[in-house]
């Protein structure tokens, strides 16, 4: 072998990271699922054991751990459960999801010769593939721990009562019972369960031949769209201003964890961040409860305004809030339609009763002054209700949400209320996520496992770059895409009020932000970012803004 054969086979160092990376994926992708089917089948065990033998005596337990229900299982019985955990059919599903995951990013690696100086142009290509495979990957991990989820909350519900009114407030058990009544009516939502009904193959088949074909429809759909209206600087301002308000009740954690700034308490936050006097801070809870998320109330004197600004997701508690995720119906006194996101209805009516007396006296106090909400993620979500709640109240009433979850359906309020303002960053992904967005995401997908054919013509559709795609193929993924939305019945939820897209240049040196329609948040879309939460925190929303105005408002 001469010298410039074997140089032309040594793999670059870039290679060597890049192989690197791909095994450490793999081996992700082995040990997780293998963790999560393992627990799985051990709760589902155990279970069935527990059902099985109520009404008999325990038997000898072991002196550890006296009420554990692994020592609940007779000697046997803990024999027949080591056995199911490496079942045939446990060894199989995890060697298919592996192989899944292999063969996908084998491909990646094998399609293109990173050493090769001709195929440059293709080395973005593959990265974009790779990073598609990890959000595959990551995806499944969610999916798979949300399995995990399932199987505790399916456990015996005496048992389940048990535990949570031992350890757990009255609002979180009402929660859990309300979040375990959604999972058992998944299907009745319109959620297909794809993992089960379908192979790995497909499955994968499937995300990527949607991930493309949705892919290649936005591009020819932006190359049509007009842009939406831009934002005067009056309320560019004021959108800044209170975003400030929005990202000060995470108070210091949130504080030292995105800008490195430590303050002695939560109150130092936020009489620093806003500039606000320690003396005009009405009130403040900087600890949450399930359905009561933290908050605090000021008087801005430089604008005239009663501020109640709501933390958004911060604790285990506030996760219990967001994941009673049905739509419940409610009224307010007003005419139309009224319809929200449970939990963040709950948390609105919890709010309300605890803090309108507050607002009221503070209101009469300082004649002139007006009500202001605000809130990011969760916060921007509950501030959007209450402010629906109370609106009939408060005529002028103002609502600012960032990074704002999906609250309620199109034809409902909060969705149409003109007096609530949503700032949404590109790339968030909670913009888009509800139940209904979950159920068409799974029955487009579907569709595809069980149509093969379909799947292999939108590859060869879209087999070429978007900017070297023919014309006809991009209107023919734009029409695909169309027909299978009508086939999608999921109850959409969208972001509350009028809607503010806000995002950056390909350049990177640009942000701009314009009021768009709310379809644009229609669509669950797959792409290597899609759970990629640092584009929801609010220091982002914050900085971003900031930047625009730049201005010392």
């Amino acid at each position: 072998v001469t010298s410039t054969s074997r140089h032309e086979h040594t793999p670059s160092a870039k290679q060597s990271h890049r192989r690197h990376q791909i095994c450490k994926m793999q081996y992700f992708s082995l040990l997780f699922p293998t963790c999560i089917l393992f627990f799985t089948h051990y709760l589902d065990f155990a279970t069935a054991h527990q059902k099985r033998h109520a009404e008999e005596p325990l038997r000898s337990r072991l002196p550890s751990s006296d009420g554990d229900l692994i020592n609940d299982l007779r000697f046997h019985s803990r024999k027949l459960l080591l056995s199911k955990l490496w079942s045939s059919r446990t060894r199989d599903g995890i060697i298919e999801m592996v192989s899944g995951f292999h063969a996908s990013t084998s491909f990646c690696f094998n399609e293109y010769d990173l050493s090769s100086e001709a195929n440059t142009s293709k080395k973005d290509e593959m990265s974009g593939l790779d990073r598609a495979m990890k959000s595959f990957s990551v995806s499944c991990a969610y999916i798979l721990a949300w399995q995990c989820i399932t199987s505790v909350l399916n456990l015996n519900e005496e048992l389940i009562d048990k535990v949570t009114e031992k350890f757990l407030s009255s609002e979180s058990v009402g929660a859990i019972k309300a979040i375990r009544k959604m999972i058992t009516q998944l299907k009745e939502h319109g959620v297909v369960d794809i993992f089960r009904d379908y192979s790995t193959k497909d499955i994968v088949s499937s995300f990527l031949a949607l991930f493309k074909l949705q892919q290649a429809a936005a591009y020819y759909g932006e190359q049509k769209r007009t842009e939406g209206h831009s934002v005067n600087k009056k309320l560019l301002q004021r959108l800044a201003y209170y975003s400030v308000f929005a990202n000060a009740a995470y108070g210091w954690k949130m504080e030292a964890a995105s800008n490195g700034k430590l303050d002695r308490g939560n109150l130092r936050t936020l009489v620093r961040k806003t500039g606000i006097k320690e003396e005009d801070v009405v009130a403040a809870k900087w600890a949450s409860k399930t359905h009561r998320p933290a908050y605090f109330i000021v008087r801005d004197l430089k604008h005239r305004k009663i501020v109640l600004s709501i933390r958004g997701t911060f604790s285990a508690r506030d996760v219990l809030t967001d994941l009673c995720a049905s739509a419940e119906t409610f009224e307010t006194g007003r005419r139309g339609k009224h319809r929200a996101h449970h939990g963040m209805l709950e948390a609105a009516i919890s709010l309300a009763t605890e803090t309108k007396e507050t607002v009221e006296k503070e209101l009469h106090a300082n004649p002139g002054y007006s009500l202001v909400l605000v809130g990011h993620s969760l916060g921007g979500g509950v501030a959007a209700v209450l402010g629906t709640l109370w609106e009939k109240d408060y005529p002028n009433l103002q609502v600012y949400g960032y990074g704002s979850p999906c609250v309620s359906p199109a034809d409902a309020r909060p969705t149409t209320c003109k007096n609530i303002i949503s700032v949404l960053g590109e790339g968030d992904p909670f913009a888009c996520l509800s139940l209904g967005h979950i159920a068409n995401l799974s029955k487009a997908l579907s569709l595809l496992c069980e149509d093969k054919d379909f799947r292999s013509m939108i590859m060869i559709r879209t087999d070429n770059t978007l900017e070297n795609m023919e014309i006809q193929d991009l209107q023919w993924c734009e029409k695909t895409l169309i027909k299978l939305k009508v086939k999608m019945k999921g109850e959409l939820m969208y972001p509350p009020g009028r809607l503010f897209f806000m995002k950056r240049s390909l350049e990177g040196s640009v942000v701009s932000i314009r009021e768009v329609h709310r379809s644009k948040f229609s669509e669950l879309k797959l792409h290597p970012r899609m759970l990629d939460v640092s584009r929801h925190v609010p220091s982002l929303y914050e900085s971003l803004l900031q930047e625009m105005c730049g201005l010392d408002i």
